[in-house]
């Protein structure tokens, strides 16, 4: 699972775990956990300022969590 946790939701992620979203490949199935509420949708594409899931854009600032399923669960 590809997980990038915060000490607290004001953080943003650090770069490290921002550079592993390179891991992940189009249609990908992932949960963004955002400041206002989850967002689970097929991962599209990043930037190092926004990351794409579904039709959902979120900045980097705004990302808590990201979480790639796997069968079995998140």
């Amino acid at each position: 699972m590809l997980t990038c946790p915060l000490a607290t939701a004001a953080e943003a992620l650090d770069r490290q775990d921002w550079q592993s979203l390179a891991h992940l490949k189009a249609d990908d199935r992932i949960r963004l956990t955002l400041k206002t509420g989850p967002v689970d949708g097929a991962f599209q594409s990043w930037t190092p300022q926004q990351v794409t899931a579904g039709t959902v854009t979120a900045r980097r600032q705004d990302v808590v969590k990201i979480e790639r399923y796997r069968q079995g669960g998140w």
